[in-house]
């Protein structure tokens, strides 16, 4: 955008600039004469209906093709951010979806029969979906009688033992059927069918959702949640979760081969973010992929087990999550940043902590994520860490980052030769790195050991600063 509007400032022989409706400047070919604000007509930026700026003149007059110009460029720019952020949006709340449904995974991996597997389905989905009441009914197909496994809350009015299933009640229905069972409103007949089953139950109950837990296309139980009279029905959106909770809820405790694909999704997806997030920045293209890379190898070799190494793995390929709320305009900035812009650039790791603080699943990862830009002597943010308090995920990832920044070239500055960059670290060991880490890392280096993805890295320009 910022070429594309010089380019057209210069052929309508005047500066161009864009402001925010209230006025103040966004961007403009030529600051200093944009400093005594729009010159001559402007024209208004409408995305959606909606004004989000306005264009014209700074230091000149442009005709009218010129600002028309210089008007869809602009707007091309808002809507092609727009779709990027929409997109990252949809890859947080498919992260969000995944990563209850790895928990339920990994709770089933861990249960040792089908009462287990009865309650981990049933805390999940109170957690997820909030019902009045929910229950895990198991069906022996041999015997073709159905039980209830586990409610809650729990109700002394339930039979819990093993009984034939009618063909007038609820289980009968959802479990000769392929799909959920949706009832958004109860009518006489849906209600008497439910009493058969849940007794008193039936009469507060405002709308049902039933899902068939199949396993191997044999029907083997169902989940049952009620919402009371008063509350809005269930929505699409919980009929399409619940379902995914029913299928993993169908899966044994022994089908570990299911937990590795379900995990496998989860990561991907993980990876899948973090490519969206450095689109954001052309020039940190695959950065969070190597910082991931480099803090895993470092974490071995301080002696993690395949689990802590994986949870320090998500939160460096995470760490920069923030950078989502970061506008463009100072990601890409070329020179330093103003302390009003770096402001807003140090926001990201509490910004990436809050993203992530609200995922269950990543809520260990956190930590790092947060404080992956403290410094040992206590300089860092953004709680100004020193020492042994700074969590070890967070020291591990500013090496990595550290590393991964000096040596990749950014929009303020060309990267470093491998070897300035390794003796930054042995010159900031004990400063603003943990000294045993930094050696670590070196020796690591050194030995051949960390497989160095690296690009053009002319020599040190001066106008670089801590991002």
């Amino acid at each position: 955008m910022r070429d594309s509007l010089r380019r057209t400032a210069r052929l309508g022989g005047a500066a161009l600039g864009v402001w925010t409706p209230s006025g103040e400047l966004i961007f403009a070919t030529d600051d200093e004469a944009a400093a005594e604000g729009p010159q001559g007509p402007t024209r208004p930026v409408l995305v959606g209906g909606l004004e989000v700026g306005v264009v014209a003149a700074a230091g000149g007059t442009l005709d009218e093709d010129a600002l028309e110009i210089a008007v869809r460029t602009v707007i091309e720019r808002v809507n092609a951010e727009t779709e990027k952020n929409e997109l990252t949006n949809e890859i947080l709340g498919k992260l969000q979806e995944l990563s209850v449904l790895y928990d339920v995974a990994s709770d089933m991996a861990q249960a040792g029969d089908l009462g287990e597997v009865a309650g981990a389905v049933l805390r999940h989905a109170n957690a997820l979906l909030s019902p009045d009441w929910a229950a895990v009914v198991g069906f022996d197909q041999d015997r073709s009688e159905a039980r209830f496994l586990t409610s809650a809350p729990a109700r002394d009015d339930l039979a819990r033992g093993w009984r034939g299933v009618e063909r007038a009640a609820l289980t009968w229905e959802v479990l000769n059927s392929q799909a959920p069972v949706l009832w958004p409103e109860l009518g006489p007949e849906q209600r008497e069918r439910l009493r058969r089953e849940t007794g008193s139950l039936a009469e507060t109950a405002g709308s049902v959702l039933a899902v068939p837990l199949r396993s191997s296309h044999r029907p083997v139980g169902a989940l049952l949640l009620v919402n009371e009279a008063g509350r809005a029905p269930f929505t699409s959106v919980e009929v399409k979760l619940a379902s995914a909770l029913g299928w993993q809820a169908a899966v044994s405790a022994g089908h570990l081969k299911l937990y590795a694909e379900a995990k496998e999704i989860f990561h991907s997806t993980v990876w899948a973010l973090a490519s969206a997030i450095d689109a954001k920045d052309a020039y940190t293209h695959g950065h969070s992929q190597r910082v991931a890379k480099y803090s895993a190898a470092l974490g071995r070799a301080v002696g993690f087990d395949d689990h802590e190494i994986e949870r320090l793995e998500l939160a460096a390929i995470l760490h920069d999550v923030g950078k989502i709320g970061v506008p463009e305009a100072i990601l890409n900035k070329e020179g330093r940043l103003t302390p009003a812009e770096m402001a807003v650039m140090r926001s990201h790791p509490e910004k990436g902590a809050q993203i992530l603080g609200s995922i269950r699943a990543m809520r260990d990862v956190v930590p790092g994520v947060l404080h992956h830009h403290e410094r040992w002597d206590g300089l860092g943010y953004p709680d100004g860490l020193k020492g042994d308090n700074i969590p070890l995920n967070g020291r591990i990832i500013l090496i990595a980052d550290t590393f991964d920044a000096m040596t990749s070239t950014r929009p303020y500055r060309e990267g470093l030769p491998l070897e300035v960059a390794v003796d930054e670290l042995r010159r900031c060991s004990g400063t603003q790195f943990d000294g045993r880490l930094a050696e670590e890392f070196i020796r690591l280096f050194d030995e051949g050991r960390l497989k160095i993805e690296k690009g053009a890295r002319p020599e040190l320009d001066e106008k670089g600063d801590d991002r």
